[in-house]
């Protein structure tokens, strides 16, 4: 036979004095909002990964990036022409500074972190997710856009369409 002394009970009203936990824990996290977690989960991991990833490796890919190195005129050599066309798109991509690739993964575990808020119906998800895009829009604009030319139209329509998608649903949710 267990005894229970109501601690359990205590800690819980004392943890959500407020009422908030339970009241999100009542609400359903509409489908919709469950499929736009999903691909901002995939979207945040991918970006802080590989974002990291270039941003470790950076030193090495314009060693061997370099014209002079041995094993890059040998490739070139046996993929001919298409070959260039890649190693031009690279050598576009190590042209940005390194910082930028920290920079980038730093905020896509940001927006990671939203999402997960988001799931869990925080409100405060929201906010930080949106900062983390706005900010990623920013950066991306200062290191790569004005740096390489182009529009970053294309990046602020996307991160509109998903801001305003969260908003719509999960006020609707919060009803």
């Amino acid at each position: 036979m267990t005894i229970n002394s109501g601690m359990e009970d205590n800690n819980i009203n004392n943890e959500n004095f407020d009422g908030s936990d339970k009241r999100r824990q009542l609400m359903e996290r509409p489908s919709i909002l469950t499929v736009l977690c999903i691909l901002s989960f995939i979207s945040a991991i991918y970006n802080t990964f590989s974002n990291f990833m270039i941003f470790i490796l950076y030193p090495n890919a314009l060693s061997l990036l370099s014209a002079d190195n041995e094993v890059y005129n040998s490739i070139v050599g046996s993929f001919g022409g298409s070959w260039d066309t890649l190693m031009e798109s690279y050598k576009a991509m190590f042209s940005i500074d390194r910082v930028y690739y920290l920079l980038v993964a730093v905020l896509y575990a940001g927006s990671f972190a939203g999402v997960f808020f988001i799931w869990q119906m925080k409100k405060n998800g929201f906010h930080i997710y949106t900062i983390s895009q706005i900010l990623i829009l920013i950066v991306s604009t200062i290191f790569v856009y004005n740096q390489l030319g182009g529009s970053p139209i294309m990046d602020l329509l996307m991160t509109a369409i998903f801001v305003i998608w969260y908003y719509r649903f999960y006020k609707a949710a919060m009803k």
